[in-house]
């Protein structure tokens, strides 16, 4: 997992005809200085070949705008962000219905986590367009919750008695 540029972790949708519900995919770099985008547009070569919005993308397109089309449709993707020569980071962009997070997501979250100890891990939810007209998120520190399932148990608390 620590060479991995981007895990996608599949969740209720089929993709290309396929249940892979619980199931995830590491997308590597090819050479070391390897973009984000690079590695996706190598991977929709052989993967979602059936989704339109995936054909369309460029080496110009902002790769949070893809891991967004992703979550749109239940599936959670990591982002590596380590630059060498700093702090190992990433995060994983989840499903903007935090309720469509399937135990068997969960569950392979738990486990990435845990191979990826010493990063600074965050989760991003509730998406917006910010003044700039860009993509944006709300987002937290993965070591503040004890696991995914408390994370998930505090967004719902905190939803249900945010005072609007």
């Amino acid at each position: 997992m620590d060479d991995a540029k981007l895990i996608i972790i599949y969740g209720e949708n089929k993709v290309d005809g396929i249940y892979k519900n619980g199931t995830y995919d590491c997308i590597r770099k090819k050479k070391k200085d390897d973009l984000h985008i690079t590695c996706f547009l190598e991977f929709f070569k052989t993967s979602f070949l059936n989704e339109s919005i995936f054909k369309k993308i460029t080496e110009s397109t902002i790769p949070n705008n893809v891991g967004y089309a992703l979550a749109q449709k239940g599936h959670i993707t990591f982002f590596n962000t380590t630059r060498e020569g700093k702090p190992k980071s990433g995060f994983f962009m989840l499903p903007p219905n935090l309720d469509d997070i399937t135990p068997e997501q969960k569950e392979i979250i738990s486990q990435i986590v845990k191979t990826l100890k010493g990063y600074n891990l965050k989760l991003l939810y509730d998406y917006f367009i910010n003044d700039y007209g860009l993509l944006d998120s709300k987002f937290c520190n993965i070591d503040e919750f004890i696991s995914i399932d408390d994370f998930l148990s505090s967004y719902k608390i905190n939803k249900k008695f945010k005072l609007i």
